[in-house]
């Protein structure tokens, strides 16, 4: 629902109706992770049991190579104060409720481009359009990794007190962290996996690393 506008209420319902009908093209509805299949990564972060090993033993080996770094002199090393996650594992209903939440800023965000289409900016055409856009950046309820318990978004806190989070407008700094080289040339030993769009988000894909039995590292949130 929409208070705010409830007069495009229907323009939402057929929007979010298209973007579901879109992701059941491609994928199983996830309704949630039972509580026994899951490993909290960190305090009220949870993963999957398998990817959860793997993420704490990544983040450990990623902030021993930070000292690594910062001790050889370098530049974007020195300028990384500290990293974490900070979403992993929600559930449909919780993707339901960001979908809701957000969805004035999907309108706001394609008012140009819904006002050239055909039949207007809240029309069939437009509300198509508009869930093929929503779904480059935000998959339906139920049909998300991070419903799966297979995703985790990251935080990355620079020593000049800057803190990129999973925003759009810090994509172009992301791309220039240590953070984020370091993950893009090793990540994929711990079986996670970039989401290329979004420079935050790693994906967990079970491979021969999940094969292997890795004793849980607590992972300690700066």
């Amino acid at each position: 629902s929409w208070p705010g506008h409830p007069d495009l209420e229907t323009f939402m319902h057929a929007t979010y109706e298209a973007h579901v009908a879109r992701s059941c093209r491609w994928r199983a509805f996830q309704p949630s992770v039972s509580e026994a299949d899951l490993t909290e990564v960190v305090k009220g972060k949870s993963l999957r049991r398998d990817a959860a090993a793997l993420a704490m033993r990544m983040l450990a080996d990623a902030r021993e190579a930070l000292r690594q770094a910062q001790a050889a002199g370098d530049a974007e090393a020195l300028a990384t104060g500290s990293f974490g996650i900070s979403s992993a594992y929600r559930s449909a209903l919780r993707q339901y409720r960001l979908w809701n939440d957000r969805f004035g800023g999907y309108m706001a965000d394609t008012a140009q481009k819904r006002a050239s289409l055909a039949g207007g900016p809240t029309g069939d055409e437009a509300a198509q359009w508009l869930a093929r856009w929503i779904r480059s950046w935000r998959a339906a309820p139920g049909f998300s990794n991070h419903n799966d318990g297979r995703a985790m978004d990251l935080f990355c806190r620079l020593t000049s007190g800057r803190v990129l989070t999973a925003d759009r407008g810090d994509i172009p700094r992301w791309r220039t962290t240590w953070l984020h080289r370091w993950l893009t040339a090793n990540a994929s030993r711990y079986d996670f996996h970039p989401y290329l769009k979004e420079p935050w988000h790693w994906e967990h894909r079970p491979g021969p690393a999940s094969g292997t039995l890795v004793r849980p590292r607590p992972v300690a949130e700066s």
